[in-house]
């Protein structure tokens, strides 16, 4: 009889994979495709999917877009100059982002002092490297030199209500036409902004969320319009908009922002072990545009 019964059960299991092999389904996808179908949502074939592929950098590279950032008026809705207002910012985190413009602040290698880079709803990268978006049907990867890594499900799931907290967040998207709407929570509250993995610039906080509407215009670029929420850091939402232009010369260079073997830093705070006061009678730098 056993015997009898392993065949029986075989044969139900047999029968199963072939009804969903024949509705075009397989055992492995089909939580993803009741997830998919209960939001709406239909799972793109890969020959649907925009040509995201190469490697990204920001349109004019950093030095043009610090440049603008830095001239009143210029900077239109860029990440830099919309965060370099110090009106958008509550109250403890502007005094933060006062201190560090003042001359001769100690802005030294504990900038970057062996934190792994991670996402706080800015930039996903090209100030100082490229960005590399890697698209499939379910998921959208994000990567860049300074090792982000960022994984979007795109499978009609929810955002859930307490995620742990990671370098990258945790996001999901959708698609809305040719755009492919982001919505990322779990941000470290401790992840300091607009720089990340800096003790010279104030913490994100909790209860981040950060939506961004990444789509290809016309013109073959990369438009990545953001919204930032941070009632702890800012007064309200913030909004902001990166252009991102292919570099098809782009080499790919393994590199580390640590600053651990760096024997000017103290390893136990972080911060410059030297005296950068500037000599009492170093000339006064020229003045800052206002904002």
């Amino acid at each position: 009889m056993s015997a009898v019964r392993s065949i029986a059960h075989n044969g139900l299991t047999c029968a199963a994979v072939l009804l969903l092999a024949a509705c075009g389904q397989s055992p492995d996808n089909t939580a993803a495709d009741d997830a998919v179908a209960a939001s709406g949502q239909q799972l793109r074939d890969w020959s649907e999917l925009p040509d995201w592929s190469g490697w990204w950098q920001i349109e004019g590279g950093f030095e043009a877009v610090a440049a603008a950032s830095q001239v009143q008026g210029t900077g239109g809705n860029d990440f830099r100059f919309v965060t370099s207002n110090l009106d958008i910012y509550q109250p403890e985190a502007r005094q933060i982002r006062a201190a560090s413009r003042v001359p001769g602040a100690d802005l030294g290698g504990g900038s970057a002092f062996c934190v792994t880079h991670r996402f706080n709803g800015g930039s996903n990268g090209g100030n100082t490297n490229d960005v590399e978006f890697l698209l499939r049907p379910d998921r959208l990867t994000i990567t860049n030199g300074d090792s982000l890594l960022r994984r979007i499900i795109i499978d009609g799931s929810s955002l859930p209500e307490n995620p742990e907290f990671s370098n990258g967040g945790t996001s999901v998207g959708r698609w809305e036409g040719d755009t492919l709407v982001v919505e990322t929570t779990g941000l470290y509250p401790d992840t300091t902004f607009p720089i990340p993995s800096n003790p010279y610039h104030p913490p994100i906080g909790e209860n981040v969320y950060v939506v961004e509407r990444i789509r290809l215009n016309e013109d073959d670029k990369l438009i990545v319009e953001s919204e930032l929420t941070a009632p702890q850091l800012l007064i309200a939402p913030i909004s902001f908009t990166g252009v991102y232009e292919r570099d098809p010369g782009y080499v790919y260079r393994d590199h580390d922002v640590c600053s651990l073997n760096d024997r000017s830093v103290d390893l136990e705070t972080g911060f410059e072990r030297f005296d950068l006061t500037p000599p009492a009678n170093l000339p006064p730098p020229p003045p800052r545009p206002s904002n």
